[in-house]
């Protein structure tokens, strides 16, 4: 009986062995071709604690836009401002 399991263990593991080494090798996913459209992630502190933060991540254009709206709701702040002499 140990002499059948022994053998039905051998030959499990000889079909195994092929799926185990894969001839295909495993492919990096592909580089955007445009560069805008590459991913980037920044990491973002949690107001309050210096402990905890949190990944954030958008294509180069999208974190370009972001900067453009956040500079143009800046100026706009900026030039809202009342001017009375206080």
């Amino acid at each position: 009986m140990s002499r059948v399991l022994t053998c039905v263990a051998i030959l499990a593991f000889a079909a195994a062995t092929p799926a185990l080494a894969d001839p295909t090798p495993q492919t990096q996913p592909q580089a955007a071709s445009n560069p805008q459209d590459r991913v980037i992630c920044e990491r973002e502190q949690d107001t309050g604690s210096r402990l905890t933060a949190h990944k954030i991540c958008h294509t180069a254009s999208e974190w370009a836009q972001i900067q453009r709206d956040d500079r143009q709701d800046l100026e706009r702040r900026q030039s809202d401002r009342p001017m009375n002499g206080h």
